[in-house]
């Protein structure tokens, strides 16, 4: 692809991202500060910095409230329900069209030429644009397997508050050799040819994303940005980026060259490279999706998409020329909420509210433990002068200690754990899952289901189902709004037509404008709770084992009527 911007524009691009990210940086910092912090409770399972002979007990509560939760919101594949923003966006596609023609053509031929005998008209196979667009996005769903990427989606959001993916549209050629004569012979030519369009799905790290934190969407903002780590030259087509000779003329990096890209590192704030070398096999590329003015006039200011090295090459400047019918630019990008603010882009995920409780539930549980240790391991009183070797004060089996008067040691004494200690415990476990809306009934101060009455028990069930059911409602209007965008995507970058498989044998042939209309014409939504783990036998094996755990707290003497708890079942 040619160069379209001049030496002086190509600064004018650069300076630009470097201003626009670092505005982001400043301004998101904060953020970036707690995620860090955040992604530490959910993935470590050791407290640090304490001495050898100190408990380092870590309760992983962050990881259990988000892997009780994101096993409950995607355990099944989501159901895609099209509807129709129009009257008129109903169509019908016949699928053996093609059979049908050639049986009607060898009815004609029957009868100018008896000797012929005319093929059997099949039955029609009529579709529903509906149909064909539900099979399209079930098509992607699977051959994606998306299932996976939707779970990583949705521990991302309840980790951080907001996580995104991106849509590849990874369009799929076919080789397809044709003749063409010349003036001397006939040559075949091989070529490769639009067969399909089936887009990626890819989860993109929360300190990779770039989008000011008062924004509203990431349609309507002015921008956005991906920072793409361990690009290759593989990775840049011809047809769409261009200087690539320039990242091969840059020296390259020592075979030792191991780029950074672990969390730790990714929320400082950008430095300066333009003076880098370039590794033409693992370097970092910068993408921008927003507006921008290339003289700096606002009346001259577009939609582009910027791609940037290492901060200091342009490999592509493209105006964005696909919008929807509201007039958005399609970005490529969708994000998933777990519990918004009024006013600020960025949510609260459940990891958040908790990270005090993560802290201190740690604290008490390590003190104890400290305390239990210091009592089985007692520190010693001696005497001054008493010859006592402190080495021999080591608890070890069958260990002496040697003294000339037993006056001259003495256990510490310790005084009796106060029973606060545990009781906070149970209170923090409580406050978790108050927070979260989970429940652990075989943890001490978990829930007071079983020390209350039923009624008490029922309504507190219910609150936590009604909060999960938000967040159920959450994660479908994401994935909803995936499939929206898969479906627009996918109508912009087919080129002529697309089939569509119905099942094993048999496809649908769809026109680009056919596509592109049905795409428009319909909002795809997502079967409330299809994802969740509610189905009637999955209802009914966990009724079954809250009644088990009822009968196991009644044998312990906790007070408990079975009876309300079974005929609830």
């Amino acid at each position: 692809m040619k160069n379209p911007l001049k030496p002086e524009e190509e600064s004018k691009v650069l300076a630009f991202l470097s201003t626009f990210r670092s505005d982001i940086r400043v301004a998101s910092q904060h953020l970036r500060d707690t995620w860090l912090e955040l992604y530490k409770n959910y993935r470590i399972f050791k407290s640090r910095g304490r001495k050898d002979w100190q408990s380092k007990v870590w309760v992983p509560k962050t990881f259990m409230v988000i892997e009780q939760i994101a096993s409950r919101t995607t355990a099944h594949n989501p159901k895609f329900n099209l509807i129709a923003l129009q009257s008129s966006a109903l169509q019908f596609f016949t699928s053996n069209q093609n059979e049908i023609d050639e049986a009607l053509a060898s009815e004609e031929e029957a009868a100018l030429d008896p000797r012929k005998v005319p093929k059997e008209v099949p039955e029609p196979k009529v579709y529903s644009s509906k149909d064909i667009l539900e099979a399209y996005l079930t098509y992607v769903f699977t051959e994606n397997k998306l299932k996976h990427k939707i779970r990583l989606w949705d521990k991302g959001r309840l980790t951080y508050g907001t996580y995104h993916v991106k849509i590849d549209p990874n369009i799929i050629t076919k080789k397809r050799t044709r003749k063409e004569k010349t003036e001397d012979e006939e040559i075949e030519i091989e070529e490769e040819v639009f067969s399909n369009i089936l887009p990626n799905i890819d989860t993109i790290d929360v300190f990779d994303f770039d989008i000011h934190p008062f924004e509203t969407s990431i349609d309507e903002a002015y921008g956005i940005g991906h920072k793409r780590d361990q690009m290759s030259l593989g990775d840049l087509d011809e047809e769409t980026y261009f200087n690539i000779d320039r990242i091969l003329e840059q020296e390259p990096l020592s075979a030792d060259y191991d780029p950074t890209t672990q969390k730790i590192n990714k929320e400082n704030v950008i430095s300066n490279t333009i003076n880098k070398k370039i590794n033409p096999y693992s370097f970092g590329m910068y993408e921008y999706h927003g507006r921008f003015s290339l003289t700096g006039e606002a009346e001259d200011e577009k939609e582009y998409i910027i791609s940037v090295v290492e901060d200091s090459i342009v490999v592509r400047f493209e105006e964005m020329t696909h919008f929807d019918a509201l007039g958005h630019p399609v970005r490529p990008f969708v994000a998933m909420h777990d519990q918004p603010v009024p006013g600020e882009y960025f949510s609260i995920g459940e990891a958040e509210p908790i990270m005090s409780l993560q802290e201190e539930i740690n604290s008490l549980r390590n003190t104890r433990m400290d305390y239990n240790n210091s009592v089985l391991y007692p520190e010693w009183l001696t005497r001054k002068g008493s010859g006592i070797n402190p080495f021999q004060l080591v608890h070890r089996p069958n260990n002496i200690i040697q003294v000339s008067n037993m006056n001259d040691i003495q256990p510490l004494q310790k005084s009796v754990v106060p029973q606060s200690g545990y009781q906070e415990e149970e209170v923090i476990n409580r406050d978790i899952q108050d927070v979260s809306a989970t429940t652990n009934y075989a943890q001490p101060g978990a829930t007071s289901a079983f020390t209350d009455t039923v009624t008490g028990a029922s309504m507190r069930t219910q609150e936590q189902s009604t909060r999960m059911r938000m967040k159920i409602e959450y994660l479908d209007d994401a994935v909803a709004e995936l499939g929206r965008k898969i479906l627009l995507i996918a109508a912009h970058h087919i080129e002529d037509n697309i089939e569509i498989r119905k099942d094993d044998a048999e496809f649908i042939t769809v026109y680009k404008e056919a596509f592109k209309e049905m795409a428009r014409s319909f909002s795809p939504q997502v079967v409330t709770g299809s994802m969740a783990a509610d189905t009637p036998s999955e209802r009914r094996n966990e009724s079954i084992a809250r009644g088990n755990i009822s009968l196991q707290y009644a044998q312990a003497g906790v007070p408990v009527n079975l009876a309300n708890e079974y005929k609830n079942i």
